[in-house]
């Protein structure tokens, strides 16, 4: 049996100077947005908007397409983050939805875990993407600067043993739903096919 669900992995973020509080607070703030988006009635509006993304090569539409879902998020976000955080969390849900990424949780131990669900490996790669260029890394380094009253430069990473492990148990997945849909399929057409009685007569 398999079973077919998403992959979580967790970035690292580091931050120089150190602020404890500040990194606390952010990863609360980003929990609350998370969870709040997760469970809104705006999340299957996004879901359909970032493939809708996804399936475009057109600047247009996708620029079109990314304001819509930073609209959603918005709305859904602006009683609930603070307001001086509310551009960038925007920014990051939405730089994450339109890769196929859903950010689930944030947690503080001595520095910043964000956690995210990937389905594919294209979601896959674009987190990497977002961390290999710098994005997300200046993205938190804006945040934690929101709360502290000092300049904070963050380094976000995802180990190579996470992403190996990711891409892994994306591929098995794949291969798995595969296997069951064509187990599925020839299930079907044998169920479809008529069946005939033979009969035999000895003489």
């Amino acid at each position: 049996m398999c079973n077919i669900t998403g992959n979580t992995v967790a970035i690292h973020i580091t931050s120089s100077p150190t602020d404890v509080h500040a990194e606390a607070a952010l990863a609360s703030s980003i929990t609350s947005a998370a969870r709040e988006v997760n469970n809104n009635k705006c999340e299957p509006i996004v879901q359909q908007l970032a493939r809708q993304y996804r399936g475009t090569f057109d600047d247009d539409e996708r620029s079109r397409l990314k304001c819509l879902i930073q609209e959603e998020y918005w709305k859904a976000l602006k009683d609930v983050t603070p307001w001086k955080l509310l551009p960038e969390h925007v920014n990051m849900l939405t730089d994450s939805a339109v890769g196929g990424i859903r950010v689930d949780h944030a947690e503080f131990r001595h520095s910043i875990l964000l956690y995210c669900e990937i389905n594919t490996v294209e979601a896959l790669n674009h987190l990497k993407w977002m961390i290999d260029s710098g994005e997300l890394s200046r993205l938190f380094s804006r945040m934690l600067c929101d709360y502290a009253d000092f300049e904070i430069v963050a380094s976000a990473s995802l180990s190579a043993q996470q992403y190996n492990m990711a891409l892994k148990s994306i591929r098995g997945k794949a291969n798995c739903y595969n296997n069951l849909f064509n187990v599925r399929n020839r299930s079907s057409v044998a169920q479809s096919m008529p069946s005939y009685k033979i009969k035999c007569k000895l003489c």
